[in-house]
């Protein structure tokens, strides 16, 4: 295990160990002379790439107990950009949920949206902001029982390349689908279990683009694609994003452009 971080939130208490390119967590408590953890549920910290997380209080700023994590993307990947790969990742926001652990976007990353950029409205009508450097929030019904909801990202204009991010109803699982996403052919599909019935009723998706690289959160996981989209296919001011629904539940959308 490399980069363990112990550490008390809420009732609590968390570890998070990177273990050969993938970050876990431990709920649990500690009691004893010495000390003990006794982990109680243990999960992924991110579902895509996401490695070497550390760990920070506000509360000297603050005087809350808020807990952020913060790391950077790993290592080399088939989909992503050659020689590139270990971009920081945005801090995410911790909190504890019976014995799991949730991870969502900080607030703070509303100072990066472009004034004017705004899109909002229906999701079967609304244009989303484009280019690649976009925010976008895609808040669902979650009253299907097949077929998918997401996000095509970094999209070109003709719909032929294009990262997808979504739910898949009948498989109860949060996906990033890369198979379109690049000019080498590949069947790569990161997943992360999520049941309808932890999401509520209903679903917001939250989704930052910096160019090949996407952070994605849903009912408290995260996937963290890398992405490598051709640049013959189309410049990345040219791509576009789009929602895609196959189990037509009803959909609002916002969306921002970023000032990175």
């Amino acid at each position: 295990m490399e980069c363990p971080d112990l550490f008390p939130l809420g009732d609590k208490w968390v570890l998070v160990g990177s273990l050969y390119k993938t970050n876990q967590w431990w709920v649990g408590t500690i009691a004893g002379n010495p000390p003990r953890f006794t982990p109680e549920q243990v999960g992924i910290l991110d579902y895509g790439n996401g490695y070497a997380a550390k760990t920070g209080t506000t509360w000297v700023q603050s005087g809350d107990a808020r807990r952020l994590v913060f790391g950077f993307t790993g290592w080399s990947e088939p989909t992503m950009p050659t020689g590139c790969g270990r971009a920081l990742i945005i801090p995410r926001d911790l909190k504890v949920q019976g014995s799991e652990l949730k991870i969502s976007p900080i607030p703070e990353t509303a100072v990066l949206r472009k004034p004017g950029t705004m899109h909002a409205g229906n999701a079967a009508s609304a244009a989303l902001a484009s280019g690649s450097q976009v925010e976008l929030r895609l808040n669902c019904s979650t009253s299907a029982s097949t077929g998918k909801v997401g996000l095509r990202t970094l999209a070109t204009s003709d719909g032929k390349h294009y990262t997808e991010i979504g739910y898949d109803f009948e498989a109860r699982a949060f996906y990033a689908d890369h198979s379109s996403c690049c000019a080498a052919p590949n069947t790569i599909v990161q997943r992360a279990p999520l049941s309808s019935a932890m999401l509520g009723q209903r679903m917001e998706l939250s989704v930052f683009v910096d160019g090949g690289l996407i952070e994605a959160f849903l009912g408290g996981r995260v996937i963290t694609p890398l992405v490598a989209p051709d640049s013959d296919a189309g410049a990345p001011a040219d791509r576009v994003t789009t929602v895609t629904n196959t189990a037509s539940v009803t959909c609002t959308v916002a969306s921002w452009q970023l000032a990175y």
